[in-house]
């Protein structure tokens, strides 16, 4: 079942690369790419959901059938825009695919809000999108384009004099987001150029050791005794071929590695080895570094799948003895995990690499200097452009930190800071930060401390309230009517609880098992709805087991959840509550 989907994965990556010779190109057009096929997906959706309504209509709604020429429209777009970067003109397809997404944000709404409503930050988009597509200085010049479409709307629909403040201070933001555009996709781009320097010089080294090794292996070969005693102190696996390509020499890690005996080892050709274990393509690859290379020639490394493990391999030639020839030495390194986190930090940078928390900080900086009026007075209208401003930037920046924590939880780089902290407290901080969103649902939010819980106890608070943030904020998220309960227990001498218990929707059994794994959300459709990236939970079960506890769920749907953490106790007394 696995060979299927890998083989589609290929695919789809395949459709998105953009060959090209310079990787600043590549990059930019294969997030173009990607960029597209998200909107083809959309377009041709909507045309679908068009043609069903039209036809149910009897073509006879011109609203209607204006969405099926719109999203046929779109799907000849983004079709025609991704052909032009397959063929390696991404900065014109850029460029294109730039100007039309300004045109249709021009669009969208009524003049009205988009100049000083609800759609005015839609504008922000393309000028962030135009650093990472097109270059750093890029974000300026689609600012001032966004700054002459906003002026042109008020123009052409006569709000120009009532409105000449707001477009002012929303042609300033364009310029700000512009401007940390910039400094982000400048630093974005060195820190890549770097990396590539960095890598260059590691597989140089890499390659070096290798040959180092093999030529080391080859000089103990005729000491036996010193030679085992070598393979044998290798963390990596080590396998000798001779000139036909078959395995003469392992040690004992090749054989954990492989799972496999060494008699099932020596004696075989790698084909054999490989049978039933790694894809056809890397195959091919490992047969042309054994067979296809020139004798003396340093061997690039690569890396592979093996089973469900995934290998770094290295290759060198060697002199195995003076009549035999040259044969090959490989050694293999279990790369699973080193794999799978920069699986996780590349779909991390891809998520985050225009919505880095700097700039959204500077905007939110600025917004709070505009809302305070600090420049001057400013009238409602414009007072609710700046709230709309800070309420998205929030937003961005709540899903920018998740995916730090993330990131810094998957690499083990996040630290607990323990500190004496008052358990009332934490929940009187609690309760602050979550009776207004709880109050917006009409739902009751419930406290309550068992008095066995001691007075004070030693932990990181700061995590044990973004633990309980991220619970709490959900259950309310999903809970219509009723009430959110948190409690204070203590489980035994040694242990104490956290339960959050809400009244709402609830989740099956099914999806229990899957609801603490990364960016996945229960019943998609109802996530939708009430937003979340898919990350809370899971950063809540790597805190838990960072604190050294343990998270339990108890639900059924339609009757409510309750999530339940166990942490060890660790107090500085242990009086009673009265």
């Amino acid at each position: 079942m696995d060979e299927p989907k890998l083989t589609a994965g290929k695919r789809m990556e395949r459709a998105l690369t953009v060959d090209h010779s310079d990787p600043d190109v590549a990059r930019r057009g294969k997030l173009l790419n990607t960029i597209l096929a998200g909107m083809f997906a959309a377009a041709v959706v909507s045309s679908s959901i068009g043609l069903i309504f039209n036809f149910l209509s009897g073509w006879s709604n011109p609203g209607e059938l204006l969405v099926v020429i719109a999203g046929s429209l779109a799907v000849l777009f983004t079709l025609g825009l991704y052909f032009l970067s397959r063929r390696g003109m991404v900065r014109p397809a850029a460029v294109i695919f730039l100007l039309g997404l300004l045109v249709l944000v021009s669009f969208s709404d009524e003049p009205a809000e988009l100049i000083a409503g609800r759609s005015t930050i839609a504008y922000v988009l393309p000028i962030v999108m135009a650093s990472v597509l097109l270059g750093p200085l890029a974000s300026f010049a689609i600012a001032a384009l966004s700054s002459v479409a906003l002026f042109m709307l008020a123009l052409t629909n006569g709000l120009l004099s009532d409105l000449l403040f707001t477009i002012f201070v929303e042609i300033v933001i364009f310029f700000l987001v512009a401007l940390v555009s910039w400094l982000s996709a400048r630093s974005l781009e060195k820190a890549l150029v770097d990396l590539r320097t960095v890598n260059a010089e590691l597989d140089r080294r890499v390659a070096d050791r290798t040959r180092d090794l093999a030529e080391a292996l080859i000089r103990v070969q005729m000491e036996s005794s010193k030679g085992q005693a070598i393979l044998e102190s290798i963390a990596d696996g080590v396998i000798v071929f001779d000139g036909l390509g078959k395995a003469t020499v392992v040690n004992p890690a090749i054989c954990r590695l492989l799972n496999l005996p060494p008699d099932q080892i020596v004696g075989y050709r790698i084909e054999t080895l490989m049978a039933g274990f790694v894809g056809v393509n890397d195959q091919k690859a490992v047969l042309d570094q054994l067979h296809h290379q020139d004798s003396a020639t340093r061997l690039p490394g690569l890396r592979l799948q093996w089973g469900n493990k995934t290998l770094s391999a290295s290759f060198a030639p060697i002199q195995i003895q003076q009549e035999a020839g040259r044969g090959t030495v490989a050694v293999l390194r279990d790369f699973t995990r080193e794999a799978e986190l920069d699986r996780m930090k590349t779909m991390f940078v891809s998520m985050v690499s225009h919505e880095l928390r700097t700039p959204l900080g500077a905007i939110m900086g600025y917004g709070e200097i505009l809302q305070e009026q600090v420049h001057g007075p400013l009238n409602e209208r414009q007072l609710n452009v700046v709230d709309r401003l800070i309420t998205n930037t929030k937003r961005l920046l709540s899903l920018v930190n998740d995916l730090l924590d993330r990131a810094r939880l998957e690499a083990g780089r996040l630290k607990l800071v323990p500190a004496p902290f008052v358990p009332a407290a934490l929940m009187d901080e609690l309760v602050a930060t979550t009776t207004q969103l709880a109050g917006a649902k009409q739902l009751t939010l419930i406290t309550a401390i068992a008095p066995e819980v001691p007075q004070m106890l030693i932990a990181d608070s700061q995590r044990l309230l973004q633990i309980l943030i991220n619970l709490v904020t959900n259950a309310i998220k999903f809970t219509d009517r009723g009430s959110v309960t948190v409690k204070f227990n203590r489980v035994d001498a040694a242990r104490w609880a956290i339960q959050v218990i809400d009244t709402g929707i609830g989740i099956s059994l099914d999806d229990q098992a899957h609801v603490f794994d990364m960016f996945q959300q229960v019943d998609g459709l109802t996530t939708r709805k009430q937003g979340g990236a898919g990350l809370g939970l899971s950063i809540v079960k790597q805190l838990v087991s960072l604190m050294g506890g343990e998270i339990q769920l108890a639900s059924r749907v339609g009757a409510g959840s309750t999530f339940t953490i166990i942490l060890p106790l660790n107090h500085t007394a242990e009086g009673k509550r009265d």
